[in-house]
């Protein structure tokens, strides 16, 4: 079956809050077509959007707060989408959706602004991944250790080493909380990562 692509301007996102709508949100700081976020617009905070995003097999991904300057646009009824909303009632049907309880972590947070998101991740030595400005758009990961008005810290250099990133972060560069693009404060990635560091 054809679909009849829309584009949805930034500015008219907010529309969409609250809808059990799939969007495909395009960011202005990565060029690549080919590259989205693919969610529910469920909050809206400040200078952010929230979205509960989906994995390629229809289960839920996380949640994301997602910069409103950097939204380059949204786009919905595609084919792609409708491949995913049947994904998304299989794993519902199977009781896959949400193996890991991340909705109900989500429901307790103070969303009241990305501050508060923050001072929860930090109180609860929760992983997170920040994509910012400061840093090209690159994904910056690891445990919030550090936190005041401004600025976030993140274990960026535990993280990478336990990976075995080919690469060397060796310094823990406080974050302009400013400049964050998107943050990805509860994931299915982070959660299991969290459990490992239980373990070890």
């Amino acid at each position: 079956m054809a679909f009849k692509k829309i584009n949805i301007l930034p500015q008219k996102l907010h529309k969409y809050l609250g809808s059990t709508k799939l969007l495909e949100i395009y960011s202005k700081s990565v060029s690549s077509n080919d590259t989205f976020l693919q969610g529910y617009l469920i909050g809206d905070i400040e200078y952010y959007f929230i979205f509960e995003g989906i994995e390629l097999d229809g289960s839920l991904a996380g949640y994301t707060l997602y910069a409103k300057s950097d939204i380059a646009k949204g786009v919905t009824n595609t084919n792609y989408e409708a491949i995913t909303n049947s994904y998304v009632s299989q794993q519902k049907r199977n009781n896959a959706y949400d193996p890991f309880n991340l909705s109900a972590r989500y429901k307790s947070i103070d969303k009241t602004t990305i501050n508060t998101i923050l001072t929860y991740c930090y109180k609860n030595n929760k992983i997170v991944m920040i994509n910012s400005d400061e840093y090209d758009n690159k994904t910056r990961a690891g445990k919030v250790i550090d936190l005041d008005s401004e600025y976030v810290t993140l274990d960026q250099v535990s993280y990478y080493k336990d990976w075995g990133a080919d690469f060397e972060v060796k310094t823990n560069k406080p974050i302009a909380i400013k400049s964050i693009l998107t943050l990805d404060f509860i994931s299915k990635d982070n959660y299991l990562y969290e459990q490992y560091l239980k373990q070890n």
